[in-house]
């Protein structure tokens, strides 16, 4: 039986850090599905869904974590549905300030909306002096909440936070 799983992976960044991960699922027969991977402050982030033989796990999680300098977790990973549920994408920018992703999140918390994907970078701003702040958001709605509703709820937070519905 094919068993789904997440594996996350942190450590400083090297050469060949994928290339250790993707032989160690091929060695136990592993498929990798999907991952996303960047490198933050030095540091190696990543994490990757894969599918393998149920038989292979436990021998597949020894081999990752004999990995050097690497902190690795293997998680169960569950089936997703599919479902109709309504997304929304939108991209957040703003003059760099501590608390903008609390602020963001508390949001789209209170509205009891659902975080699929959150990208953020700092880039200097041109002519500005300062840095400037943009996160790239999906979220799941709710059945009772429109998009309308997020949007205004979004724009409410504060004036030097501009959300863009078609920049994604």
């Amino acid at each position: 039986m094919m068993k789904t799983i997440v594996i996350s992976i942190i450590g400083p960044d090297r050469s060949g850090i994928v290339d250790d991960v993707s032989k160690c699922l091929i060695n136990h027969q592993g498929n990798w599905l999907g991952s996303s991977m960047s490198l933050m402050a030095g540091q190696f982030a990543g994490i990757v869904e894969a599918s393998l033989p149920e038989d292979q796990l436990a021998s597949l999680t020894a081999e990752l974590n004999q990995l050097n300098n690497l902190t690795i977790h293997v998680a169960d990973g569950v089936s997703e549905e599919t479902t109709t549920t309504p997304t929304l994408e939108f991209v957040v920018t703003a003059n760099d300030r501590p608390g903008i992703v609390q602020q963001v999140s508390a949001c789209l918390a209170k509205l009891q909306t659902n975080v699929l994907l959150l990208e953020t970078e700092c880039q200097p701003a041109a002519h500005f002096g300062g840095n400037l702040f943009q996160a790239r958001i999906s979220v799941a709605l709710p059945a009772q909440l429109s998009a309308d509703d997020v949007w205004a709820a979004l724009e409410a937070l504060s004036d030097d936070l501009m959300i863009d519905q078609d920049a994604v």
